[in-house]
């Protein structure tokens, strides 16, 4: 499917990207349209935005985010079958909601997150096992916008990570782990935050997605290990 082909294209394009691409690139629609039909997909272009808003939320780049979230909000509301594919574009625009409303951009963002948790919980009720970590992921983000305990935050975040690990979701594990390990950082919890970057960080590379390891490794350097980088 276009989803299907276009996001292994997304994929790809985190893994072999570099710390130091050109950011413009990035974030060019005839770039996203040249890189997805070397996939072998004829992408839509309504479906561009979607990738863009992936892509900027593993590099956590509030503004392209920002820049991004309300067309990624119209495009995928008109994506009416429920696939896989298309469900992990909701997870990422939800993500990118309370991430948004985390940073004091407006609590139209929080409110639209918590729709989307909300779906996510009917389809795990509905037994979608697939979708059991993204429902954890979206609501450890939840309850840190909330300011939950910490126990019930990280108890989330765990749960994200293992379950993500369980469905053969390495990339959304390694993303949960450096989510948690920011959370901890920000509450003065260095050993735990440590703890959660190395997991991230050995995830990344794991993965094969160099320009997280590298952001990782360069911005948080204290708290990771790198010998075990080939």
């Amino acid at each position: 499917t276009v989803h299907e082909v276009g996001l292994s294209s997304l994929m790809y394009f985190i893994q072999t990207s570099t710390a130091e691409a050109n950011p413009t690139d990035l974030y060019d629609d005839t770039v996203w349209m040249v890189r997805c039909q070397n996939a072998g997909a004829a992408i839509q272009v309504n479906t561009i935005c979607l990738y863009r808003i992936i892509y900027a939320y593993y590099m956590q780049d509030l503004s392209s985010i920002r820049a991004s979230q309300l067309d990624a909000h119209r495009a995928v509301k008109v994506q009416l079958s429920r696939t896989l594919q298309v469900v992990v574009c909701w997870l990422f625009v939800g993500l990118s909601d309370f991430f948004l409303a985390q940073s004091g951009c407006g609590i139209e963002f929080q409110r639209s997150g918590q729709k989307i948790l909300r779906m996510m919980r009917r389809l795990v009720v509905k037994g979608d096992s697939k979708c059991e970590h993204m429902f954890m992921f979206l609501r450890a983000e939840k309850y840190k916008l909330e300011s939950k305990q910490s126990n019930e935050v990280l108890k989330s975040y765990d749960e994200a990570i293992s379950g993500a690990v369980q469905a053969g979701f390495f990339n959304h594990a390694a993303l949960a782990n450096e989510r948690a390990a920011l959370y901890c950082l920000a509450r003065g919890k260095e050993k735990k935050a440590a703890q959660y970057f190395q997991e991230a960080w050995q995830g990344y590379l794991n993965w094969g997605a160099h320009s997280k390891v590298d952001q990782l490794g360069g911005w948080y350097s204290a708290y990771i290990q790198q010998s075990s980088r080939k």
